[in-house]
């Protein structure tokens, strides 16, 4: 009678470790920053069988594979993404944070839009526009 309790309590054990121990966090190895080019590739490793996150967003589904990659669009100045895994149960890790800084080479031109003159006889002009 004690073999069969001391199977099922192990059994059960194994059975609440995916239920009760959040996953590891991902390892998200090192990404050129500052950078010109604005699509970067973050990539790393992560627990086998867990999903991993950007925010509460999936990036990279679940699967056995331990490594991922995924890209990312960057806007012009520092840009921080967290990432955290998740398993089927719900349960996610603690995040990690890759921080990339995108200095485009120049800047966009600026739009200027002209006003229509004034109907008096001012020589100065105002233009808006907007910046990029």
């Amino acid at each position: 009678m004690w073999t069969r309790a001391a199977v099922v309590l192990v059994l059960c054990s194994a059975c609440l470790e995916d239920v009760e121990v959040p996953p590891k966090a991902p390892v998200v190895f090192a990404v050129a920053s500052p950078t010109l080019i604005a699509v970067q590739k973050i990539k790393g490793t992560r627990p086998a069988n867990t999903a991993v996150l950007q925010g509460d967003q999936v990036v990279v589904a679940a699967g056995e594979d331990t490594s991922f990659g995924f890209a990312v669009v960057l806007a012009p100045g520092l840009n921080t993404f967290e990432l955290k895994t998740q398993r089927a149960s719900g349960l996610k890790s603690k995040g990690v944070f890759a921080t990339i800084l995108y200095e485009p080479a120049c800047p966009a031109a600026v739009v200027l839009t002209a006003q229509p003159p004034p109907s008096t006889n001012q020589k100065m002009h105002v233009l808006t526009g907007t910046k990029p």
